[in-house]
């Protein structure tokens, strides 16, 4: 569209994209080198005016007026945050806190032997005032045994061959957390999910790569024909960096 209106070349465009230097806590994670992608859903869509002259300087000129109207638009919306109680969802809440104006938490009970997060979840919510749901996924705990949800089971400490995936995987644990979670919101009128799953450190969780959430919030947004965006600010965070983040 800003090619076809004057304002600046394609090419263009997508230089500023990679060379963005936007002073924004909502894009202080974004993996350099893969800007322009990782960009995406963030170029809020709106009418502009341009003063300028030259595409490079339009085209950087745009990329900041989109990404600011992007962070004037968040400051004024809700957004609930899937919330174990441990350090990943932790960091997610206090970084959702900062980008929106209103934060709810949810959390899953499916039996998982890690109870004490469910009570530092509580804990958290409680001492920062926030409305906290915890839902009843008992269901997920029969359906797909493991590690995590069976004693007599030890938990692997690495990927068994390099390849398969780790006893400790809960099966379409994250499909059904953030499906229930988009439920939820709409009901709230809330658009914004916040999930703390990692693709650098993803340890064999084919649910916690990239594609698979952004291919998840397509179908939510088709489904239930509301227009959910899934943010997660870890994804190519390494644990040292989720760590210093938070």
């Amino acid at each position: 569209l800003l090619e076809k209106a004057g304002v600046c070349t394609a090419a263009d465009f997508f230089s500023a994209l990679d060379t963005v230097d936007y002073d924004s806590k909502l894009l202080k994670n974004v993996n350099v080198g893969k800007t322009y992608y990782e960009l995406e859903g963030y170029l809020f869509p709106e009418t502009y005016e341009f003063y300028c002259y030259d595409s490079a300087e339009c085209a950087t000129l745009a990329v900041d007026k989109m990404l600011g109207q992007m962070d004037k638009i968040l400051k004024e919306e809700k957004a609930i945050v899937v919330f174990s109680g441990g350090q990943d969802s932790t960091t997610c809440l206090f970084w959702a806190l900062e980008q929106f104006k209103d934060v709810i938490l949810v959390t899953f009970d499916y039996g998982q032997r890690h109870i004490k997060e469910i009570e530092c979840a509580k804990a958290i919510a409680n001492e920062l005032g926030l409305e906290h749901h915890i839902l009843d996924m008992a269901l997920l705990n029969q359906l797909a045994p493991n590690s995590l949800t069976r004693s007599e089971i030890e938990v692997d400490e690495a990927i068994p061959d390099g390849k398969t995936a780790p006893n400790s995987l809960v099966e379409g644990r994250n499909m059904l957390f953030l499906t229930f979670a988009a439920v939820l919101a709409k009901g709230k009128d809330i658009r914004h999910i916040v999930t703390g799953v990692c693709e650098t450190d993803f340890s064999g969780y084919p649910d916690c790569r990239d594609v698979f959430i952004k291919s998840l919030n397509v179908t939510l947004n088709l489904s239930m024909d509301y227009s959910y965006v899934i943010h997660t600010p870890l994804m190519w965070l390494t644990k040292a960096q989720t760590w210093e983040l938070a």
